[in-house]
């Protein structure tokens, strides 16, 4: 996009989400004086008319640099602006006036990709109005920086802090054991960053041991207070492992123990057996977004990020669709977002009249339930919910478009009486797609006793003139006369052909 659908398209609807009022609090092209220039921002938000947050936006065939930095720098700076962002569409930075710093200095607090918006969304939310107005947006700032320092110095300095701690442990044990220090370390210090680098969530996600024990309650077992907090601890730190890599199986959460609590497990796996069965399942399955194997599928594991169950849910799932209890599987939040999806799949194919899988798989959200991918859960649930679902038709033999079909009532142009002879016939489909079916044979042999005789291209021009786009939940009518009425037509009453199809079209004729 060019700069000016930069603008209109990406960072007007933002300035409005982060809630500023376009007419009341945004002006366009404001004026500052630099000496004897007056260059314009293109956005100053303001608060009592008095510019908080410039914004200037750059083409996305741009790549932001120190040059567009520094320009914006300098505009705050002259205007007295304690915040800026700078944004060519693919990437926003937000920049904190620092006192008595130069345009040249660094000033970028953080920066935040386009990809990245929704769960780096409280960077940008730094400098909405509200936290702007309250003055909240510099305490939020002072954290923000506090903690990329810390993660910056940790990167940094992490072969150094290992060696030194390393030392430590030597001393009070033996350098027989320094590899295996260094490599728990190693883990450690990667978890750590990881931990620091995701800022905490409200969306009630246990993080502490203490919040895994007021979720599983009672039912984590244990003789001691102490025995239970150990066990809360390892409940915790798979939660935590299932958050970075959001599915594991049973055996790749075993790995992950074996290392980060090996004190708990022995390799040979038989303790985890035990404690598996005692407390751990049950206990993983107890906390918010995680998603338990169902019986018979694929032993996965599954963590749903906020940002995906915000993809999901539906303001309101049809009865029909929360009484197809065996569609579903799993545990209740997952039953809830499967139901969902279904909804999401079903109001696709009414809008559209049809939609194969590759349709679906397209516009749905990126969520298998506690299948390995699309096809398991199409297969163990979308499709088996169709198939239940009484206005939704499955493909014909050969072909691949699920159907919406309403009420199932006949349209009006196909309302014939139908003759005894038609309902003899092997015709493929169900319900409503059959009966449509039904009727084009019976408008056939109408328009065939009509006329006397008739070949295939007369047919298809009396569907052209009379019927347009009926087809029988064909593709066209070309599949309507190979698979229905060729073959068909010649066993209705008092008709009979001559030719063959491979000489020339055959002639039907009523003899009647």
């Amino acid at each position: 996009m060019n700069e000016q659908n930069v603008r209109d398209k990406l960072i007007r609807p933002l300035i409005e989400i982060l809630g500023w009022d376009l007419y009341l609090d945004v002006e366009s092209e404001y004026t500052v004086q630099i000496g004897t220039k007056h260059p314009r921002v293109d956005y100053a938000l303001l608060v009592d008319d008095t510019p908080d947050v410039f914004i200037e936006t750059k083409s996305q065939k741009k790549s932001l640099n120190g040059d567009h930095k520094g320009q914006l720098a300098s505009y705050m700076r002259q205007a007295g602006t304690d915040w800026g962002l700078l944004t060519n569409g693919k990437l926003f930075q937000v920049l904190k006036h620092k006192s008595g710093s130069s345009a040249s200095e660094e000033m970028v607090l953080a920066e935040v990709s386009l990809d990245n918006l929704i769960q780096d969304w409280n960077i940008l939310e730094i400098i909405s109005k509200e936290n702007v107005e309250s003055g909240e947006a510099h305490q939020l700032a002072d954290q923000l920086d506090t903690r990329k320092q810390a993660i910056n110095s940790l990167r940094e300095n992490k072969r150094a802090i290992i060696d030194e701690v390393t030392d430590v442990f030597i001393d009070y044990t033996s350098d027989v054991l320094q590899q295996d220090v260094e490599m728990e370390l190693d883990l450690f210090i990667d978890d750590l960053i990881e931990d620091l680098d995701t800022e905490p969530s409200d969306d009630g996600s246990p993080s502490t041991v203490d919040e895994i024990l007021d979720v599983v309650g009672t039912a984590l077992p244990g003789r001691t207070d102490e025995e239970r907090q150990n066990r809360a601890a390892v409940i915790l730190s798979v939660f935590k492992f299932l958050q970075r890599q959001e599915t594991a199986s049973r055996d790749e959460i075993q790995q992950y123990l074996l290392k980060q609590h090996s004190d708990n497990f022995s390799e040979e796996g038989a303790d985890f057996d035990q404690h598996w069965t005692n407390y751990l399942l049950n206990g993983l399955a107890e906390l918010p977004r995680i998603e338990q194997p169902a019986r018979g599928a694929a032993q996965i594991w599954r963590y749903v990020p906020p940002e995906l169950d915000q993809e999901i849910r539906v303001e309101e799932i049809n009865d029909e669709i929360l009484e197809l209890g065996v569609a579903t599987s799993g545990n209740g939040e997952s039953i809830e977002r499967q139901q969902a999806l279904i909804q999401q799949a079903y109001d696709y194919i009414q809008t559209n009249g049809k939609a194969t899988k590759d349709d679906l798989e397209e516009i749905l959200p990126s969520y298998t339930a506690h299948y390995l991918g699309f096809d398991g859960f199409w297969t163990s649930t979308l499709r088996e919910a169709f198939i239940a679902i009484d206005d939704v038709d499955k493909p014909t033999r050969g072909h691949q478009h699920w159907y919406y079909v309403g009420d199932g009532a006949l349209p009006s142009n196909l309302d014939v009486e139908m003759e005894d002879w038609v309902f003899e016939q092997e015709i493929p489909g169900q319900g409503i797609t059959k009966e449509e079916r039904q009727a084009l044979l019976q408008i056939s042999y109408n328009y065939l006793k009509k006329t006397g005789s008739a070949k295939r291209g007369d047919f298809e021009t009396y569907f052209d003139t009379n019927l347009p786009n009926q087809t029988g939940k064909y593709r066209n009518f070309n599949g309507l006369w190979s698979y229905l009425l060729m073959d068909t037509l010649k066993n209705a009453p008092e008709i009979e052909t001559e030719g063959s199809e491979k000489r020339g079209p055959t002639t039907y004729r009523h003899i009647g």
